[in-house]
C-alpha cells in the first residue's frame, strides 16, 4: 500500500507506506512507480498503536530527505529524532533528540518543510481541546542535525487555538500558517511569521467585493500556502455555506504582491491548488480543473470517483494516492489528469 507520494521527476520519488495495517515504512522508486525499494530509516517500531502510523517526510530531491515518525508521549521512554538521508535512503542520520518536555498526550508530526538544504521547520500536533489545536515548532539550522524548539503550546496563545491546514516558508525569515476556523470566528485569516517562526502575527482576508458577508455567513478555511517571495503569495480560501441543510462551497483564490497588504480574488473551483507555474494552476479534487490564466479562468480536466493524494512534476506528468470505498491504488496520469 502507498500511502503518500512525492515523485521529483519522471522516474524518481519517494513514498511512504507497506502493509495495509502498517504503512510506517519509506520507499524508493526508479522506475516511475513501478516498482519500490523499502529503504526505511531504522527507526524503532512499537508493535501497537502509532510506531504502525505513517511517519511524515519531506524530500528536497531525489537523494535528500528528512523523515520523523508519530510517537505516543504516554509510553516512556519518549525519544523522538528526525531522520535525514543524502543519498537517497541508502543510509540515514539521526538528529539530536528533540525537546519533548512538557509534551504529555502525543506527538503528531503535521508539517515538515525545507527553504534549502539548511534550514527547516517541524509543526508537531501535541494535543486538543475546547477549539484548540495545540502545536509546537521546531527549527533547524544545520540541515536537521539539531532541532530548536521555538514555539510552546503553553506560551502562544493565538496560534493554539483552531486548526492549521498548511505551513510555507519563502526563506529563513518569512513563513506563512493556514488555518481553519471551525465556524467560531468571522473571517478568512493565516498566521504569518517575520521572525523565523519564534512569533506569528494573524492577517485577515478581505471578503469578496462580491460576497462582502461572505465570512459571516460561513464556515471558512484557508489553505495551499505558497510563497514565491517574502513579499509575493497566494492563498486559497473554501467556505461551506449552509442553507436548509445542504452545503455549498464556495471558493476563492487570494494572491499579494505586498506581503499580504493588499489582495487580489478570483472564484475557483475548490479542492488543492498546485501552481505548475505562475500561470498554469490545477485544481485537485473529484474534480480536477486547469487554469491556463493564473486563476482567471478554469475549465474542468476530469471528474473522478476517488479522493486524491497527488503529484505533480510538470503539467502533464502526475501521480495519485487514490482512495475509495472500495480501497486504495497508485495511479498516473500523462496528460495532465485527463486519464488515468
Amino acid at each position: 500500500t502507498i500511502a503518500t507520494i512525492r515523485m521529483v521527476d519522471a522516474e524518481r520519488g519517494w513514498a511512504m507506506g507497506g502493509s495495509e495495517a502498517n504503512t510506517n515504512h519509506v520507499l524508493r522508486t526508479e522506475d516511475g512507480g513501478a516498482t519500490w525499494h523499502d529503504v526505511t530509516p531504522p527507526q524503532p517500531s512499537p508493535p501497537d498503536g502509532l510506531g504502525r502510523a505513517t511517519p511524515l517526510g519531506y524530500f528536497l530531491d531525489e537523494r535528500t530527505g528528512w523523515v520523523v515518525y508519530p510517537v505516543d508521549m504516554a509510553e516512556p521512554p519518549v525519544y523522538v529524532v528526525v531522520w535525514r538521508t543524502e543519498n537517497g535512503g541508502t543510509s540515514w542520520e539521526a538528529s539530536q533528540a528533540l525537546r519533548v518536555a512538557g509534551l504529555e498526550e502525543v506527538f503528531e508530526p503535521a508539517f515538515l518543510t525545507f527553504v534549502d538544504g539548511q534550514h527547516g521547520w517541524l509543526l508537531v500536533g501535541v494535543g486538543a481541546g475546547m477549539s484548540h489545536r495545540y502545536v509546537t515548532l521546531y527549527r533547524t539550522e544545520d540541515r536537521g542535525a539539531t532541532w530548536v524548539r521555538v514555539l510552546d503550546p503553553s506560551s502562544d496563545g493565538g496560534i493554539q487555538s483552531l486548526g492549521k491546514t498548511g505551513l510555507v516558508f519563502a526563506d529563513i525569515q518569512t513563513g506563512w500558517l493556514t488555518r481553519d476556523n471551525f465556524g467560531i470566528v468571522d473571517s478568512a485569516f493565516f498566521d504569518r511569521t517575520r521572525d523565523g517562526g519564534t512569533t506569528w502575527e494573524s492577517v485577515d482576508l478581505p471578503p469578496p467585493s462580491s460576497l462582502p458577508d461572505l465570512f459571516q455567513m460561513a464556515q471558512c478555511v484557508t489553505h495551499s500556502p505558497r510563497l514565491t517571495s517574502p513579499t509575493v503569495g497566494s492563498v486559497a480560501v473554501e467556505c461551506q455555506q449552509y442553507d436548509s441543510g445542504e452545503a455549498t462551497t464556495i471558493a476563492y483564490l487570494y494572491r499579494t504582491t505586498g506581503s499580504g497588504s493588499t489582495w487580489n480574488s478570483a472564484p475557483y473551483p475548490g479542492g488543492e491548488v498546485v501552481f505548475i507555474d505562475d500561470q498554469v494552476l490545477l485544481a485537485l479534487s473529484r474534480e480536477i480543473q486547469r487554469s491556463d490564466d493564473g486563476g482567471q479562468v478554469w475549465a474542468q480536466v476530469k471528474a473522478v470517483n476517488w479522493d486524491g493524494q497527488f503529484s505533480f512534476v510538470d503539467e502533464l506528468l502526475a501521480w495519485a494516492v487514490a482512495t475509495n470505498e472500495e480501497g486504495s491504488s497508485l495511479v498516473r496520469s500523462r496528460n495532465g489528469g485527463a486519464s488515468w
